[in-house]
Protein backbone atom coordinates (compact mmCIF):
# COMPACT_ATOMS: atom_id res chain seq x y z
CA UNK A 1 0.00 0.00 0.00
CA UNK A 2 1.71 3.28 -1.06
CA UNK A 3 1.27 5.88 1.15
CA UNK A 4 2.84 9.63 2.06
CA UNK A 5 3.17 11.21 5.69
CA UNK A 6 3.59 14.94 6.12
CA UNK A 7 4.67 16.84 8.69
CA UNK A 8 3.85 20.17 7.33
CA UNK A 9 4.94 22.98 9.97
CA UNK A 10 5.21 26.63 8.79
CA UNK A 11 8.90 26.88 9.16
CA UNK A 12 9.79 23.20 7.96
CA UNK A 13 8.48 20.48 6.20
CA UNK A 14 8.89 17.26 6.72
CA UNK A 15 7.77 14.08 4.33
CA UNK A 16 8.18 10.30 5.00
CA UNK A 17 7.97 6.97 2.69
CA UNK A 18 8.75 3.81 1.72
CA UNK A 19 8.79 2.68 -1.91
CA UNK A 20 9.99 -0.28 -2.92
CA UNK A 21 11.19 -1.27 0.03
CA UNK A 22 13.40 2.00 0.05
CA UNK A 23 13.04 5.22 2.62
CA UNK A 24 12.55 8.32 1.25
CA UNK A 25 12.99 11.74 3.75
CA UNK A 26 12.74 15.02 2.85
CA UNK A 27 12.40 18.15 4.79
CA UNK A 28 13.13 21.47 3.99
CA UNK A 29 12.21 25.28 4.88
CA UNK A 30 8.44 26.02 4.55
CA UNK A 31 9.27 28.83 2.02
CA UNK A 32 7.94 29.47 -1.38
CA UNK A 33 8.99 32.06 -4.10
CA UNK A 34 7.41 33.34 -7.48
CA UNK A 35 10.18 33.53 -9.99
CA UNK A 36 9.74 34.60 -13.83
CA UNK A 37 8.86 32.18 -16.17
CA UNK A 38 11.86 32.83 -18.51
CA UNK A 39 13.65 31.30 -15.26
CA UNK A 40 16.52 28.84 -15.64
CA UNK A 41 15.97 27.29 -12.27
CA UNK A 42 15.64 23.75 -12.30
CA UNK A 43 13.41 22.99 -9.84
CA UNK A 44 10.54 25.88 -10.16
CA UNK A 45 7.04 24.46 -10.76
CA UNK A 46 4.21 25.72 -12.03
CA UNK A 47 0.90 25.80 -10.10
CA UNK A 48 -2.37 27.56 -11.16
CA UNK A 49 -0.13 29.39 -14.33
CA UNK A 50 2.61 30.80 -11.58
CA UNK A 51 5.51 29.64 -11.31
CA UNK A 52 7.07 28.95 -8.08
CA UNK A 53 10.42 27.50 -6.57
CA UNK A 54 9.97 26.50 -2.51
CA UNK A 55 12.04 25.22 0.26
CA UNK A 56 16.01 26.00 -0.05
CA UNK A 57 16.00 27.58 -3.67
CA UNK A 58 13.35 29.57 -1.91
CA UNK A 59 15.15 30.94 0.34
CA UNK A 60 18.16 31.48 -2.17
CA UNK A 61 16.24 33.41 -3.59
CA UNK A 62 14.89 35.94 -1.01
CA UNK A 63 15.77 39.10 -1.16
CA UNK A 64 14.71 39.73 2.48
CA UNK A 65 15.06 37.61 5.28
CA UNK A 66 11.62 35.87 7.08
CA UNK A 67 12.22 36.96 10.20
CA UNK A 68 9.53 34.48 11.63
CA UNK A 69 7.30 31.39 10.38
CA UNK A 70 3.76 32.32 10.38
CA UNK A 71 0.69 29.97 11.94
CA UNK A 72 -2.50 32.09 11.28
CA UNK A 73 -3.77 30.69 8.06
CA UNK A 74 -0.77 28.68 7.15
CA UNK A 75 -2.20 25.35 7.33
CA UNK A 76 -4.41 24.60 4.06
CA UNK A 77 -3.11 27.38 2.17
CA UNK A 78 -1.77 27.57 -1.55
CA UNK A 79 1.63 28.58 0.36
CA UNK A 80 1.69 24.46 2.22
CA UNK A 81 -0.02 23.17 -1.34
CA UNK A 82 3.24 24.03 -3.25
CA UNK A 83 5.41 23.63 -0.88
CA UNK A 84 3.97 19.74 -0.87
CA UNK A 85 4.12 19.80 -5.10
CA UNK A 86 8.17 20.75 -4.85
CA UNK A 87 8.40 18.06 -2.61
CA UNK A 88 6.67 15.59 -4.62
CA UNK A 89 8.13 16.66 -7.42
CA UNK A 90 11.96 16.83 -6.13
CA UNK A 91 11.41 12.85 -4.87
CA UNK A 92 9.89 11.72 -7.70
CA UNK A 93 6.45 10.90 -6.24
CA UNK A 94 3.62 11.51 -8.69
CA UNK A 95 0.97 8.73 -9.67
CA UNK A 96 -1.80 6.66 -7.07
CA UNK A 97 -1.77 6.23 -3.55
CA UNK A 98 -3.76 5.14 -1.01
CA UNK A 99 -2.90 7.34 1.73
CA UNK A 100 -1.62 10.90 2.40
CA UNK A 101 -1.85 11.36 6.35
CA UNK A 102 -0.89 15.31 7.91
CA UNK A 103 -0.39 16.28 11.41
CA UNK A 104 -1.47 19.72 12.60
CA UNK A 105 -0.69 21.56 15.71
CA UNK A 106 -3.39 20.70 18.23
CA UNK A 107 -5.51 23.95 18.20
CA UNK A 108 -5.01 23.53 14.26
CA UNK A 109 -6.53 19.85 14.50
CA UNK A 110 -9.48 21.04 16.84
CA UNK A 111 -11.10 23.50 13.73
CA UNK A 112 -13.29 21.00 11.86
CA UNK A 113 -13.69 23.26 9.31
CA UNK A 114 -9.72 22.88 8.78
CA UNK A 115 -9.78 19.15 8.99
CA UNK A 116 -12.73 18.96 6.16
CA UNK A 117 -11.04 21.55 4.00
CA UNK A 118 -7.57 19.61 3.77
CA UNK A 119 -9.79 16.29 3.44
CA UNK A 120 -11.25 17.48 0.47
CA UNK A 121 -8.32 18.04 -1.73
CA UNK A 122 -6.74 14.33 -2.55
CA UNK A 123 -5.63 15.21 -6.10
CA UNK A 124 -2.38 17.57 -6.42
CA UNK A 125 -0.97 18.94 -10.10
CA UNK A 126 1.97 21.03 -11.28
CA UNK A 127 4.08 21.53 -14.07
CA UNK A 128 7.74 20.86 -13.94
CA UNK A 129 10.43 23.19 -14.98
CA UNK A 130 10.47 21.15 -18.56
CA UNK A 131 6.78 21.92 -18.97
CA UNK A 132 5.60 18.68 -18.26
CA UNK A 133 2.48 17.92 -16.30
CA UNK A 134 2.57 15.95 -13.02
CA UNK A 135 -0.25 14.69 -10.54
CA UNK A 136 -0.52 13.21 -7.41
CA UNK A 137 -4.09 11.45 -6.03
CA UNK A 138 -4.93 10.02 -2.47
CA UNK A 139 -7.61 7.47 -2.32
CA UNK A 140 -8.03 9.41 1.46
CA UNK A 141 -6.53 12.09 3.71
CA UNK A 142 -6.17 11.21 7.55
CA UNK A 143 -5.42 13.83 9.68
CA UNK A 144 -3.77 13.57 13.28
CA UNK A 145 -3.03 16.01 16.15
CA UNK A 146 0.80 16.46 15.96
CA UNK A 147 3.03 14.71 17.80
CA UNK A 148 0.96 11.38 18.22
CA UNK A 149 3.29 9.94 15.18
CA UNK A 150 6.20 10.15 17.53
CA UNK A 151 4.66 8.34 20.48
CA UNK A 152 3.07 5.80 17.68
CA UNK A 153 7.17 5.76 16.54
CA UNK A 154 8.22 5.25 20.64
CA UNK A 155 5.51 2.46 21.16
CA UNK A 156 7.08 0.14 18.55
CA UNK A 157 11.14 0.83 19.87
CA UNK A 158 9.72 -0.01 23.46
CA UNK A 159 7.58 -3.03 22.80
CA UNK A 160 5.58 -4.58 25.42
CA UNK A 161 7.82 -1.83 27.93
CA UNK A 162 5.19 0.82 28.27
CA UNK A 163 4.78 3.33 31.09
CA UNK A 164 1.18 3.51 32.62
CA UNK A 165 1.26 7.28 31.67
CA UNK A 166 3.28 9.17 28.97
CA UNK A 167 3.39 13.27 28.04
CA UNK A 168 4.77 13.83 24.48
CA UNK A 169 6.00 17.59 24.62
CA UNK A 170 6.54 18.40 20.24
CA UNK A 171 8.53 21.94 19.87
CA UNK A 172 7.62 23.65 16.46
CA UNK A 173 7.86 26.67 14.81
CA UNK A 174 5.19 28.55 15.75
CA UNK A 175 3.69 26.20 19.02
CA UNK A 176 5.00 23.44 21.47
CA UNK A 177 2.03 21.02 21.30
CA UNK A 178 1.21 18.72 24.07
CA UNK A 179 -0.18 15.18 24.50
CA UNK A 180 -0.76 13.52 27.60
CA UNK A 181 -1.85 9.93 27.41
CA UNK A 182 -2.55 7.29 30.06
CA UNK A 183 -2.77 3.61 29.56
CA UNK A 184 -6.35 2.01 29.60
CA UNK A 185 -5.98 -1.60 30.30
CA UNK A 186 -9.66 -2.17 29.05
CA UNK A 187 -9.13 -1.57 25.97
CA UNK A 188 -5.63 -2.21 26.22
CA UNK A 189 -4.40 1.02 24.57
CA UNK A 190 -3.27 4.79 25.56
CA UNK A 191 -6.69 6.97 25.52
CA UNK A 192 -6.15 10.53 25.79
CA UNK A 193 -6.00 12.77 28.88
CA UNK A 194 -7.60 16.05 27.19
CA UNK A 195 -6.96 18.44 29.24
CA UNK A 196 -3.37 17.58 29.45
CA UNK A 197 -3.33 17.87 25.34
CA UNK A 198 -3.16 21.77 24.41
CA UNK A 199 -1.12 24.02 21.86
CA UNK A 200 1.56 26.54 23.91
CA UNK A 201 2.30 29.44 22.00
CA UNK A 202 4.60 31.52 23.80
CA UNK A 203 7.07 28.35 23.46
CA UNK A 204 8.49 27.60 20.13
CA UNK A 205 11.12 27.66 17.87
CA UNK A 206 10.60 31.19 16.68
CA UNK A 207 10.37 32.85 19.42
CA UNK A 208 13.49 31.46 20.56
CA UNK A 209 14.70 32.90 17.32
CA UNK A 210 13.67 35.88 18.32
CA UNK A 211 14.67 36.62 21.33
CA UNK A 212 18.28 35.33 20.39
CA UNK A 213 18.16 38.16 17.55
CA UNK A 214 16.81 40.43 19.98
CA UNK A 215 19.90 39.32 22.52
CA UNK A 216 22.42 39.81 19.49
CA UNK A 217 21.47 42.95 18.97
CA UNK A 218 21.00 44.14 22.14
CA UNK A 219 24.65 46.20 22.58
CA UNK A 220 24.78 47.29 19.13
CA UNK A 221 24.11 51.15 17.86
CA UNK A 222 23.34 49.56 14.58
CA UNK A 223 21.06 46.93 14.11
CA UNK A 224 20.76 44.22 12.20
CA UNK A 225 17.92 42.12 10.45
CA UNK A 226 18.49 38.58 11.08
CA UNK A 227 16.69 35.88 9.02
CA UNK A 228 14.99 33.29 11.39
CA UNK A 229 15.99 30.19 8.52
CA UNK A 230 19.23 32.06 8.61
CA UNK A 231 20.12 31.51 12.44
CA UNK A 232 18.60 28.12 12.56
CA UNK A 233 20.13 26.83 9.70
CA UNK A 234 23.69 27.94 11.49
CA UNK A 235 22.72 26.56 14.79
CA UNK A 236 21.88 23.44 13.26
CA UNK A 237 25.47 23.46 12.13
CA UNK A 238 26.79 24.40 14.67
CA UNK A 239 28.50 27.47 13.73
CA UNK A 240 27.80 29.91 15.75
CA UNK A 241 28.34 33.05 13.75
CA UNK A 242 26.96 35.29 11.33
CA UNK A 243 28.48 37.35 8.35
CA UNK A 244 27.58 41.10 8.28
CA UNK A 245 29.14 42.55 5.16
CA UNK A 246 32.29 42.08 6.83
CA UNK A 247 31.47 41.71 10.19
CA UNK A 248 31.61 38.38 11.97
CA UNK A 249 28.84 38.40 14.80
CA UNK A 250 29.36 35.55 17.68
CA UNK A 251 26.32 34.36 19.77
CA UNK A 252 27.20 31.43 20.95
CA UNK A 253 26.97 33.27 24.57
CA UNK A 254 23.65 34.34 24.17
CA UNK A 255 22.56 30.90 22.83
CA UNK A 256 23.41 29.09 25.72
CA UNK A 257 22.49 31.09 28.28
CA UNK A 258 19.16 31.31 26.19
CA UNK A 259 19.13 27.43 25.78
CA UNK A 260 18.84 27.69 29.90
CA UNK A 261 16.20 30.45 30.20
CA UNK A 262 13.86 28.18 27.61
CA UNK A 263 14.16 25.05 29.10
CA UNK A 264 13.18 26.55 32.57
CA UNK A 265 10.27 28.33 31.12
CA UNK A 266 8.92 24.84 29.43
CA UNK A 267 9.38 23.09 32.71
CA UNK A 268 7.80 25.90 34.41
CA UNK A 269 4.89 25.90 32.18
CA UNK A 270 4.23 22.26 31.86
CA UNK A 271 4.53 21.84 35.83
CA UNK A 272 1.38 25.26 35.95
CA UNK A 273 -0.32 23.54 32.79
CA UNK A 274 -0.76 20.27 33.76
CA UNK A 275 -0.04 20.07 37.91
CA UNK A 276 -0.12 16.72 38.99
CA UNK A 277 -0.22 14.99 35.74
CA UNK A 278 3.36 16.37 34.83
CA UNK A 279 5.00 15.55 37.84
CA UNK A 280 3.36 11.93 38.00
CA UNK A 281 3.82 11.07 34.30
CA UNK A 282 6.11 7.85 34.03
CA UNK A 283 8.00 8.77 30.83
CA UNK A 284 8.13 12.57 28.52
CA UNK A 285 8.79 12.39 24.83
CA UNK A 286 10.57 15.34 23.99
CA UNK A 287 10.76 15.79 19.90
CA UNK A 288 10.15 18.67 17.64
CA UNK A 289 12.59 21.13 15.60
CA UNK A 290 13.61 22.80 19.38
CA UNK A 291 14.08 19.43 21.09
CA UNK A 292 18.33 20.57 20.95
CA UNK A 293 17.36 23.89 22.60
CA UNK A 294 16.24 22.14 25.79
CA UNK A 295 18.91 21.67 28.33
CA UNK A 296 19.11 18.27 30.44
CA UNK A 297 16.19 19.24 33.14
CA UNK A 298 14.73 18.12 35.71
CA UNK A 299 12.67 15.01 34.40
CA UNK A 300 15.73 14.10 31.80
CA UNK A 301 16.27 10.83 33.52
CA UNK A 302 12.53 9.71 31.96
CA UNK A 303 12.79 11.78 28.95
CA UNK A 304 12.96 10.41 26.20
CA UNK A 305 14.45 12.60 23.01
CA UNK A 306 13.74 11.78 19.54
CA UNK A 307 14.57 13.48 16.30
CA UNK A 308 12.78 15.62 13.88
CA UNK A 309 11.32 12.65 12.22
CA UNK A 310 9.88 11.02 14.75
CA UNK A 311 6.63 12.38 14.21
CA UNK A 312 6.68 12.01 10.26
CA UNK A 313 7.76 8.20 10.53
CA UNK A 314 5.53 7.26 13.31
CA UNK A 315 2.84 8.34 11.30
CA UNK A 316 3.70 6.69 8.22
CA UNK A 317 3.15 3.31 10.69
CA UNK A 318 -0.47 5.01 11.73
CA UNK A 319 -1.61 4.03 8.16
Amino acid sequence: MKSISIDSGSSYLKLYTILDGKEIEFSEASLIEEVPEHSQLKSKINVDGKWYVAGRIAELQKTNFQENPELGEFHGSLKQSIQWMHAFESKGLTGDYETLILSLPYDEFAKSDLRKSLKSKTRYEWLNAKNEHRSITFKSIEIVPQGVGALELYKKERGNDLPESLTLVDIGSCTTDVVSVIWDDVDEAYIYKEKGCTSIKDISTSVFIRKLSDKINEKRSLKIRIGYHELAKAINKQRFELQIGSEKIEFKEHYENLRKEFTESLAEKLKNLLGDAWRSTQNTILTGGGENFILPWDCERRTARMDIFANVKGQFMMV
